[in-house]
């Protein structure tokens, strides 16, 4: 349903230039093809599932979710279909029916895609009627373990067919045990007749919701916590669904059905800047650009500190040099600058220092396009656990100049960002939870690499 009618074309450039300078693609579904959803993006909600309505949400079945004329369409159907989770007597709601009246879909990116703060905009037309209740929404993906609202929940859009000419949004959470909501909602004319954009701009301290191109509520994240339990300071899937019935949808008019409700497109994007950091977060500085003070040398090479930056040279030395930091860390955001004019080179992170040749820990590749740059190796396994292709590194690296590196470690989990670009991740690292970092020259190579701007922020 894209359309490109001239004046409309120009208009949506000149948007689209002033969007691109805040936000860079990361995740998007076009629906430019035809059958079920991909399913490498998207999942199933399956069933009787909340909120008492009336609908049976079916799974990768056309009749109720399919891709066709370059929209996905959601449609709810009035048709009697088994529920084959049916028990008689049971005292489970959504095991009482042994049949539905009607049938419509859920589609969600849980286990597939999630997001930590960003845009997330959904274009879509809606359905019209009583008891129509569609949706685009999100949930922590820790709502399996630690149940709903504690989890979080944000509404993008919620629309009900009994109150026509109203869109709303809300954010669902809990605090000391009690669910909490906050919530906005704008009055527009029959915003069923039309396509228009749902979004949501999603940052470390607010949320803002968008109508088009108007704002009409925002939301403090501080409200759902200081501490690190805020579940908006940590991954949502998106979930879009179309209701009926149910405690907010109020009576269904079956006469209606069946309503399409059509998506034409979904795009998330994380800011243009690269990872976003919490309210209050303070970089602490790791170098004071004059001394070697906080780190020491071990192994070949030379470190000196010129212009405000370590400097490392080695001419062939047989040892790895590394420049090692006295403390060691655990979990942390650190942000650094480099530039590589000769070999290649890392910065170790959790690592333990044995002999410069057994450094123990992660190494952050650091070095010219092809070097892997960006990637993340294990240094005593000998591996490469991560890292950029040689197309991603060329377009990423900037040659004879400073790249802005970042690498978040907490828990098991580790991004590593080039000049704004994701380059590595690693999820679920066991092995190395603590140690040094190390700035590093390779052996048996001539070296020349520089670092400066070393900062850290410290997580719980």
């Amino acid at each position: 349903m894209k359309l490109f009618f001239s004046a409309f074309f120009a208009i949506a450039m000149i948007s689209h230039t002033v969007h691109a300078e805040q936000w860079k693609l990361v995740w998007s579904d076009e629906f430019d093809y035809e059958g079920l959803p991909d399913k490498k993006k998207w999942g199933y909600e399956e069933g009787f599932v909340r909120n008492r309505e009336l609908q049976y949400y079916t799974r990768a079945r056309k009749e109720n979710a399919r891709v066709e004329n370059g929209v996905l369409v959601i449609e709810g159907r009035k048709e009697k279909f088994r529920n084959p989770k049916y028990k008689s007597g049971s005292k489970r709601w959504s095991e009482q029916r042994q049949f539905a009246s009607c049938t419509t879909a859920s589609l969600i990116t849980l286990n597939k895609a999630h997001w930590k703060y960003g845009r997330i905009e959904v274009r879509a037309k809606l359905p019209r009627g009583k008891g129509v209740w569609p949706a685009i929404w999100t949930l922590g993906t820790n709502r399996t373990s630690i149940g709903w609202p504690r989890c979080g929940e944000i509404d993008i859009m919620e629309f009900v067919g009994k109150d026509p000419n109203r869109v709303h949004a809300n954010a669902h959470y809990a605090v000391d045990g009690k669910r909490r909501s906050n919530g906005g909602k704008l009055k527009t004319d029959k915003p069923y007749e039309d396509f228009h954009i749902y979004a949501i701009e999603w940052s470390p301290d607010r949320m803002d919701f968008f109508f088009d191109k108007t704002k009409y509520h925002t939301f403090i994240i501080d409200k759902a916590g200081k501490g690190k339990d805020n579940p908006f300071r940590k991954p949502h899937y998106l979930l879009m669904n179309l209701a009926l019935g149910g405690s907010w949808g109020g009576p269904l008019d079956d006469t209606v059905l069946p309503q399409k409700y059509l998506i034409d497109y979904v795009r998330v994007y994380e800011s243009a800047g690269g990872e976003r950091k919490d309210p209050g977060d303070k970089m602490v500085p790791l170098m004071d650009g004059k001394t070697l003070t906080g780190w020491h040398t071990v192994g070949g090479g030379k470190w000196t500190v010129e212009d405000g930056a370590f400097v490392g040279r080695a001419k062939n030395a047989r040892l790895y040099g590394l420049l090692v930091s006295d403390k060691t860390f655990k979990n942390f955001i650190v942000s650094l600058n480099f530039k590589c004019l000769a070999g290649d080179s890392g910065f170790y992170i959790r690592t333990l220092i044995e002999k410069p040749d057994k450094a123990k820990g992660l190494q952050v590749q650091v070095g010219l396009p092809g070097s892997g740059a960006g990637g993340i190796y294990e240094s005593y396994g000998r591996r490469w656990l991560d890292k950029p292709t040689a197309a991603q590194e060329k377009k990423i690296l900037k040659t004879d100049a400073w790249n802005k590196m970042t690498i978040s470690a907490s828990g098991g989990d580790v991004v590593v960002r080039v000049n704004g670009v994701k380059t590595a991740e690693l999820k679920n690292d066991k092995g190395r939870p603590k140690g040094h970092f190390a700035l590093q020259m390779h052996s048996g190579n001539v070296m020349h690499v520089m670092f400066k701007d070393i900062k850290i922020k410290e997580l719980p």
